[in-house]
C-alpha cells in the first residue's frame, strides 16, 4: 500500500456514510424514539459525532499525513503504544465480527430461510479480505460508486413510497429531553465510524476538521432523511419490525421493478461488505504498526479467520447479536478514543516537554 496515496473528502464521507448507514438498515433493537423523535435523533447524534471528532483532532494535532494508529505509537511507545493498537485493532474486528453475524442473520431470516448462516458468514470474510488488499484509496473509489448507485436507488424507493407516505403518522411522541438526548448519546457511539475517521483521516487531502464536517452533516441528514420515509410510511408499525427498511421496500412497488426489496437486498449486501472490509482496513492499520513490514499477508489472513470465528460464533443467535449491541451502545471503544486517549497524549506530550526543557 502506497502510503502517498491520498483520497478525497467526498471519498472518505462515502465511504464512513455507508458503513454507518448498515446500522440504520440492520435488525430493529427496540427502544428507539418513534415519530418526530425518530427524524431528529440521526441529527443530534451527527451533532455529538462531530464534538467528538473535533475535540480528538484538536487534542490530538497529529503531524501530516499521520493517522490515529501513527500517533499512538509515537506517543505510547513501543510496548503501552503496541498493547493500545491490539486493543484497538481487536475492538475494530469484534464490531466487523457483528457486521457479518448481522449480515448473515438478514438473509437466513428474511430472504433465504432454508440456507445455512456460516454459509454467507465466509463468503463476505472472503470478500472483504479479498477487498483489503486493494488498500484504503480502492475501497474508497468503490465506496463513492455504491454511494452514487444507493442515492438513486434511495430516490426510486421514495417515489415508489411516496403514495404510501401519511404526514398524520409524524408526530411528537413526548419523549422527555434528557431521554432524547440519551438516544442520541448512544446513537452517536455506538458506531465505528468516530474511529475509522481518526485513523484514515490522515491519508486525506486537506484539513480534518473539515472532512469530519462534510461527513457528520450529510450522513445527518440522510439518515434524518430516512427516517422521515420510514415513519411517515410505516407509522407506529415501524418499530414493531424486525427489518423495517425491508418491509418499507417490500410495500414500495414501481411497474418497472415491481417490489423494491430485491434493490434494498442487493444494496444491504454491497453496504456491509464496505463496513467489514473498513473495519478490517482500521485493524490493520492498527495491528500493522506493532509488526515487520513483510507481514501483511499473514495479518490479513488472522484479520480474516478472526473475523469468521467471531462471526460463526455469533450468526444464528440473536440473544447474543442484541447482547454485543448493548456493549457498543455504551461507547467505551468511541469515547476512549476520542476523548480519554487525547487527554492523556496531552498531558504525556506536556510532560516530556518540561523533562526536555530540564535536561537542557
Amino acid at each position: 500500500m502506497n502510503a502517498q496515496q491520498k483520497i478525497s473528502r467526498g471519498q472518505l464521507g462515502a465511504l464512513l456514510i455507508l458503513s454507518g448507514a448498515f446500522r440504520l438498515l440492520a435488525q430493529n433493537r427496540g427502544g428507539a424514539p418513534a415519530g418526530l423523535e425518530a427524524v431528529f435523533l440521526p441529527l443530534a447524534a451527527a451533532g455529538i459525532q462531530l464534538l467528538f471528532v473535533t475535540v480528538a483532532l484538536f487534542l490530538l494535532r497529529s503531524r501530516e499525513g499521520e493517522g490515529l494508529a501513527d500517533r499512538i505509537c509515537r506517543y505510547g511507545g513501543c510496548l503501552p503504544g503496541g498493547l493500545l493498537c491490539w486493543l484497538l485493532g481487536g475492538w475494530l474486528l469484534l464490531a466487523a465480527a457483528d457486521t457479518a453475524a448481522q449480515a448473515s442473520f438478514f438473509l437466513t431470516s428474511a430472504v433465504f430461510p432454508q440456507a445455512p448462516a456460516l454459509f454467507f458468514v465466509l463468503t463476505m470474510v472472503l470478500a472483504g479480505a479479498y477487498a483489503l488488499r486493494k488498500g484504503l484509496e480502492g475501497l474508497c473509489r468503490t465506496a463513492a460508486l455504491v454511494g452514487a448507485i444507493a442515492t438513486l436507488a434511495m430516490g426510486v424507493i421514495f417515489l415508489a413510497s411516496a403514495e404510501h407516505f401519511q404526514p398524520a403518522y409524524l408526530s411528537f411522541a413526548g419523549v422527555s429531553a434528557g431521554s432524547f438526548l440519551g438516544q442520541a448519546f448512544s446513537e452517536a457511539v455506538r458506531s465505528p465510524e468516530p474511529v475509522l475517521f481518526l485513523l484514515f483521516c490522515g491519508r486525506v487531502k486537506g484539513k480534518g476538521f473539515g472532512s469530519a464536517v462534510l461527513w457528520v452533516t450529510v450522513s445527518g441528514g440522510i439518515f434524518s432523511g430516512a427516517a422521515l420515509l420510514l415513519w411517515g410510511v410505516l407509522g407506529r408499525t415501524a418499530g414493531g419490525q424486525l427489518f423495517p427498511f425491508f418491509t418499507l421496500t417490500a410495500i414500495a412497488e414501481l411497474s418497472v421493478f415491481r417490489r423494491m426489496d430485491a434493490i434494498y437486498m442487493g444494496l444491504w449486501i454491497l453496504i456491509g461488505l464496505l463496513r467489514i472490509t473498513a473495519l478490517m482496513l482500521g485493524a490493520q492499520y492498527c495491528i500493522g504498526k506493532t509488526l515487520p513490514a513483510n507481514r501483511e499477508s499473514a495479518l490479513c489472513i488472522l484479520m480474516a479467520g478472526s473475523v469468521f470465528a467471531g462471526g460463526a460464533l455469533l450468526a444464528g443467535r440473536r440473544e447474543w447479536l442484541l447482547g454485543l449491541e448493548g456493549f457498543f451502545r455504551q461507547g467505551w471503544g468511541v469515547v476512549f478514543v476520542c476523548l480519554i486517549l487525547p487527554v492523556i497524549f496531552l498531558i504525556s506530550g506536556k510532560r516530556k516537554g518540561k523533562r526536555r526543557i530540564a535536561d537542557e
